[in-house]
């Protein structure tokens, strides 16, 4: 974390590392944040690097991970439930490893906040928005 003091828009940078784990202990964060669940899978590596300030982030990350399988979801009145077209359609879509053949994927970060929320919502969806530009990659 960095915070320039002399800053008077809020700047920032962030980096942060995370080294393996399995997939569904991020369930706890993303399901209510993300509105997705890892099913199963495994996360071998997350290196991402933020700049921003006030307004917006942008940055890298890399995400390496293997045998990914996801479900999204939907809040319904007080009830969450499994959106069951969509998470068939995702799994079909996302790579389910990276790397994968030896090419690694990272992906670039440019998010705009909204001013409604708060600083940490704005590092959270960053975040989230490089991991789903990996694994959607072609």
């Amino acid at each position: 974390w960095r915070f320039p003091l002399n800053s008077n828009n809020g700047a920032f940078e962030v980096t942060g590392t995370g080294e393996p784990f399995n997939g569904p202990d991020l369930n706890p964060m993303i399901e209510p944040l993300g509105m997705a669940s890892i099913k199963s899978g495994k996360i071998n590596k997350l290196d991402f690097k933020l700049t921003g300030n006030d307004y917006k982030a942008t940055g890298n990350i890399t995400f390496l991970y293997s045998d990914l399988k996801v479900e999204l979801l939907k809040k319904d009145s007080a009830e969450v439930k499994k959106k069951n077209f969509m998470s068939l359609l995702t799994n079909a879509l996302i790579k389910d490893a990276n790397p994968k053949n030896g090419v690694v994927r990272t992906s670039d970060i440019d998010y705009e906040r909204d001013i409604t929320k708060s600083f940490f919502n704005l590092l959270w969806k960053s975040v989230f928005s490089g991991v789903k530009k990996t694994v959607q990659k072609l």
